[in-house]
């Protein structure tokens, strides 16, 4: 084949990769789906314009690169600063949900399709991985809480990595014909000493960029050659701990802040787009019908196993006492889509044993229905189990910024503050508050924050000016409704700007006149909310199915025996039933799904909110 004819088929294939991320854009589905059916198409199963004899002497080179530089770009963009309250459930998930995962996945293979127990054991390795390739877009997409969110971003990232590892490791038993504690010995060994590459390389690159006084042109291009250093350094000597130093690498530059971190970022996704475009058609036209066709319909079975089965199991043994709920756990064991690694290393050992053909189509078969059913049905999974809380974007980490961020953040809701002092992103990031540094009154931040999928805005920088552009922004780029964006007014003379473009807004001194003469003239209530300080309001959901069907007065007793009496210090002062608005009284029959306003001391509603809201 000539060099234009390939040039040809690479040209076609960046221009498929590119319709494949548009469909997935448009259609809110991953692209792997779409990747995958280019390549299969274009595979020798289909048209045979993709003949990969003429590509595989630069095939496992381009895969290395590949997953390198995605592995990286999946890595920066997670920070360890924010998954303080989540790390127990990521750890449980790279160690034990490893080795469930694995184990279930390999009885399900060698008892309903015969396969060897070397071989179940092989495709149960390289399918623990779910890949940041697949669950960064879906999350993006879904949008759920940001604990969640931690969870199966970092997981991916680092699974990937010990899931290539224990391939190996495994593989190397299956060639050799012996099982034992030293491949076990060999597969922590690679573990270690892939992560202490990472760790090494990850500090000096963050180093390097901080005090290299750099512009943003060369930290751009030699995050790149940093990014295949790593990975070199440490595969050069241990074959596949490259993936492991990489993740970690790319993790510690993600957890630190350095000039121009936003653009590398920026660079190396756009970078990620165009690789896993190439990739994934490339591996796709490998797929062969002879490969799939003996294991099937088996074979779709074991995938329904290692969704529905081996996935749940992996996650609840990984959770055990952490603080995740019921609902979190069970929407974060439907969702674990496989990426580029699976792909990556089912191709390696196809070409390098007999018989690999099978694991092949095993993993290809894998890929595409848990990236179908995750890209399908997360978004309704997240609404079924509640996972998708009210986001809110707060624009200015001051004092006003930051204390309502905190609270909001206590109770769960999706917050993003946008600040321009790096001080205040370190110490809000520390509480788990998740912070995008930079100008609110830039759109390319705003969009970054999430503002086109944000359901209110709180503009509540000390800048009126600033706080006005950010409302008219978020009106006319990102077509948020007056009634979702509220706004701090530092001047009272600025009130008829925002009243003009119909925004809620309020002035702190104004706000505490009036608060310091309700206290005077109103003090019942205020004592009661202590100005904010031991004070709270909730609106909830009732949810318990004890409480439905039962009247407000009868509510603790019989049938919720753990509540003796209703908290003292909390009042229900409204209930919301569909577009109805109910005074609450003591024959009240509450229905599922009605909404309710409670306001007390912050333990009482706490305590109130228990009775309604069931695990």
């Amino acid at each position: 084949m000539s060099a234009s004819t390939q040039l040809g088929i690479i040209v076609l294939i960046l221009v498929l990769g590119f319709l494949g991320q548009l469909l997935a854009d448009k259609l809110k589905i991953p692209s792997i789906v779409f990747l995958l059916a280019f390549g299969i198409i274009l595979g020798p199963e289909f048209l045979g314009v993709i003949e990969l004899k003429n590509f595989m002497s630069s095939l496992q080179v381009l895969i290395s690169f590949s997953v390198a530089i995605i592995i990286f770009e999946g890595g920066i963009n997670l920070d360890l600063r924010e998954i303080r309250h989540t790390s127990g459930p990521i750890l449980g998930l790279i160690t034990i949900g490893v080795v469930v995962t694995c184990s279930v996945t390999a009885i399900l293979s060698n008892f309903l399709l015969g396969l060897s127990w070397g071989f179940s054991l092989l495709f149960g390795a390289l399918i623990t991985a779910t890949g940041p390739t697949v669950t960064r877009p879906l999350m993006r997409q879904t949008r759920v809480q940001n604990n969640i969110s931690s969870i199966i971003e970092f997981e991916g990232v680092l699974n990937d990595p010990i899931s290539a590892l224990l391939a190996v490791v495994i593989f190397s038993m299956v060639s050799s014909g012996s099982f034992g504690a030293l491949g076990l010995l060999n597969f922590f060994w690679r573990i270690g000493f892939g992560a202490i590459v990472g760790l090494i390389g990850g500090y000096l690159i963050y180093f390097f960029f901080k005090f290299g006084d750099l512009s943003e042109q060369y930290v751009r291009f030699s995050s790149i050659i940093f990014a295949l250093a790593v990975f070199v350094s440490a595969d050069i000597f241990i074959p596949e701990a490259g993936i492991m130093a990489v993740a970690i690498a790319s993790i510690i530059l993600g957890s630190h802040d350095f000039q121009h971190k936003e653009r590398v970022i920026e660079f190396k996704e756009d970078i990620s787009v165009v690789l896993l475009s190439i990739i994934f058609i490339l591996l796709a036209a490998l797929v062969s019908f002879e490969d799939i066709s003996p294991i099937l319909p088996w074979g779709v079975v074991v995938v329904l196993g290692i969704l529905f089965l081996a996935r749940p199991l992996a996650v609840y043994l990984s959770s055990i006492g952490s603080t995740l709920k019921t609902n979190e756990k069970s929407f974060i064991s439907l969702i674990g889509p496989k990426g580029v690694v699976p792909a990556a290393m089912a191709t390696f050992f196809t070409l390098e044993m007999e018989g690999g053909g099978t694991i092949l189509g095993l993993v290809f078969l894998t890929i595409i229905v848990s990236v179908l059913f995750s890209g399908i049905f997360a978004r309704p999974l997240a609404k079924f189990f509640d996972v998708m809380p009210m986001e809110v974007i707060i624009a200015g980490g001051g004092g006003v910024g930051s204390r309502v961020a905190e609270r909001l953040h206590e109770r769960g809701e999706n917050v993003v503050v946008i600040d321009l002092d790096e001080e205040v992103a370190k110490n809000l990031r520390k509480k788990g508050i998740k912070v995008v540094v930079g100008s609110a009154s830039n759109p390319e931040v705003l969009e970054k924050a999430g503002c086109n999928r944000t359901k209110f805005l709180i503009a509540a920088t000390n800048d009126d000016e600033t706080n006005l552009m950010v409302c008219q922004i978020a009106k006319s780029k990102f077509s948020l409704d007056s009634d979702k964006i509220v706004a701090r007014v530092n001047d009272e003379e600025n009130f008829d700007a925002f009243s003009d473009l119909g925004i809620k807004s309020m002035n702190p001194d104004l706000s505490s006149a009036l608060i310091l003469e309700s206290l005077i003239t109103r003090p019942e209530v205020f004592n009661m909310m202590e100005i904010g300080r031991e004070g709270d309001i909730v609106e909830i959901k009732v949810k318990d199915e004890r409480v439905i069907g039962k009247k407000l007065k009868n509510v603790c007793g019989e049938g919720i025996e753990e509540c003796k009496q209703f908290p003292r210090s909390s009042l229900i002062v409204l209930v919301k039933r569909g577009e109805e608005d109910i005074i609450p009284h003591g024959d009240l029959v509450f229905e599922e799904g009605d909404r309710l306003t409670i306001l007390g001391r912050e333990k009482a509603v706490r305590e109130a909110r228990s009775i309604f809201e069931s695990d």
